[in-house]
């Protein structure tokens, strides 16, 4: 009898507590509603106010148009149409700028509360993804992979992100993450109004997780309070429990992976972490790598190697929920390529597909051409892929590229495309008779892991001739699927190329290895079922104490 007054008891505590939370999203939603009114009248005041000063402008900026006029017949009329257009933005007030975020801010909350409201299809809830501040990113195709990959599941897929890139770095592909996504904005005042909330709605949450963090960054906890990624996680928090998730998943240890971790602990949802190579880099001061591995559900290491250093890490603890899943492919995107023989008189093309950086050691695959041309080998490079602007050793990296090749008198053996699309891709793909991947190790950590661009190679019926940089050993075989070098050691790369162009039998042996390695190990069908397994774990309830 006392158990089941206990239990009746409880019944009605946890009813109570499900009203007060009601209420409380009852009350915000009454809040929202009449902010957007605010907003809106305050909108249209600053619409009428930019549109008076733009008035002003055009009358003041007369003589302007009569240049414009002069030159709108010639190359530079474009831009000069471009910057006039855009002159009035130049004058925004910052009052301005500031309505506009709040006025997206609350668009997204409205439209994410809503959403939650309407009954899915799915019983398996929402998932919210995120891997970088920016998006999209033109060779994180391995990611949205991944991200859509969760659908396959049964999980409705929300992406949050931050700021835009150029929507044409997105494979088409992966258009459901554009239709998907949450651009969420930086406010101060938005974060610690969501800060405050959190320590309303879960008192002593937050605390309890700032506790933990001072021990991983030796800041304090009145320190870590006021700190801006704290605060943004607030928000990141927020937004995801308006979206009603019940599943988070990030990418790296960034930005995103560290807000991600905070609002998977004070939703107190599981979580999971896909792992590359930045966990060995110490370049961003909330990595707390250790700290996330300890509290994630689901950890991804990309590679087996990688599961070593995160186990090294993070603790013999963490390495029964850490999986090892290589990066996957849709083999169906890349169907297997029939070359054919090659003419005596055709050049040996080859291909490598990758951002211009320094641990892609292109200048020992320059080297090795320079040296075949010496042989007498007919060889052309096509170098896809284009320098990080944002990173400014990938700029300098591919001013060295560019100075090397033309030292060489190479202008007509290596081909620099930049970056392309993957329709633009498959045509180069189609007559290359091998994938180059000449990669390093570098002194900072950072190295690659297992390369989308090499897998995709191998799914069309590639040759791979590469180095025992990274996680490229578990990939491919030396012999079987590749023939493999020493990495920065351009003769022997050279010796490699040579031996498979002058080796026709040897292209063939290693071109169909090449799919029988992607099908056993590398395509989606294989590599996402191990992730979904451990995400379906995770989400299954606690069992109940008896």
């Amino acid at each position: 009898m006392e158990r089941h007054r206990q239990d009746a008891e409880s019944v009605r505590s946890k009813v109570a507590e499900t009203r007060t939370q009601l209420a409380v999203l009852s009350e915000e939603r009454n809040l929202l509603h009449t902010n957007l009114e605010v907003l809106r009248k305050e909108k249209d005041e600053e619409v009428a106010r930019l549109t008076e000063r733009r008035n002003q402008l055009i009358t003041e900026g007369s003589h302007l148009r009569v240049e414009l006029e002069k030159v709108k017949n010639s190359r530079e009329f474009r831009a000069g149409n471009f910057l006039w257009n855009k002159l009035p933005l130049s004058y925004m007030t910052r009052k301005g700028k500031k309505w506009y975020n709040r006025l997206v801010d609350v668009k997204n909350r409205v439209a994410l509360w809503a959403a939650s409201k309407v009954k899915k299809s799915t019983a398996e809830g929402v998932a919210v993804v995120a891997s970088c501040w920016h998006w999209p990113i033109y060779s994180h195709t391995f990611v949205y992979q991944e991200m859509i990959g969760l659908t396959h599941m049964g999980l409705d897929l929300k992406m949050f992100h931050w700021a835009d890139n150029d929507l044409d770095q997105l494979q088409p592909a992966f258009a459901y993450l554009k239709d998907n996504r949450v651009q969420l904005k930086a406010n101060m005042k938005q974060h610690k109004k969501d800060k405050e909330y959190f320590e309303k709605t879960r008192p002593g949450r937050l605390d309890a997780l700032l506790e933990r963090l001072a021990g991983a960054t030796g800041k304090t906890v009145e320190e870590l309070a006021e700190e801006t990624m704290v605060l943004r996680a607030c928000t990141f928090a927020r937004m995801a429990e308006l979206a009603n998730a019940r599943y988070l998943h990030s990418y790296f240890f960034y930005d995103q992976s560290f807000m991600t971790f905070v609002a998977a602990w004070l939703l107190d949802i599981p979580r999971g972490v896909s792992c590359y190579a930045d966990h060995m880099m110490d370049d961003f001061p909330f990595k707390v790598v250790a700290l996330q591995l300890q509290m994630a559900s689901v950890v991804v290491a990309t590679s087996a190697r990688i599961k070593t250093e995160l186990v090294d890490i993070g603790g013999e603890e963490c390495a029964d929920k850490i999986v090892v899943k290589p990066n996957g492919v849709n083999g169906e995107r890349f169907p297997v390529v029939d070359r054919g023989e090659r003419k005596p008189e055709d050049p040996f093309e080859v291909i490598s597909i990758s951002r211009i950086e320094p641990k892609k050691g292109l200048e020992y695959l320059i080297e090795a051409t320079a040296e075949l041309k010496k042989r007498g080998r007919k060889i052309i490079v096509n170098i896809v892929g284009a320098v990080d602007p944002s990173i400014q050793a990938s700029i300098d990296y591919g001013a060295e590229i560019e100075h090397q090749i033309k030292t060489l008198g190479l202008e007509e053996e290596v081909i620099l495309h930049g970056m392309k699309m993957h329709e633009g891709i498959a045509p180069i793909m189609k007559r290359s008779r091998a994938f180059v991947a000449p990669y390093v190790e570098l002194e900072s950590g950072d190295k690659d892991g297992i390369p989308t661009a090499m897998l995709e190679a191998l799914a069309t019926g590639l040759p791979i001739v590469t180095t025992d940089a990274g996680s490229i050993l578990e990939i491919v075989q030396d012999g079987m699927q590749a023939l493999i070098s020493p990495q920065r050691n351009s003769l022997a790369y050279t010796e490699a190329l040579d031996k498979l162009i002058t080796d026709p039998s040897l292209e063939r042996k290693l071109a169909k290895e090449a799919r029988k390695r992607f099908d056993e190990a590398f395509d989606i069908k294989v590599t996402e079922r191990r992730l979904h397994e451990r995400v379906a774990a995770a989400l299954q309830p606690a069992p109940v104490a008896q």
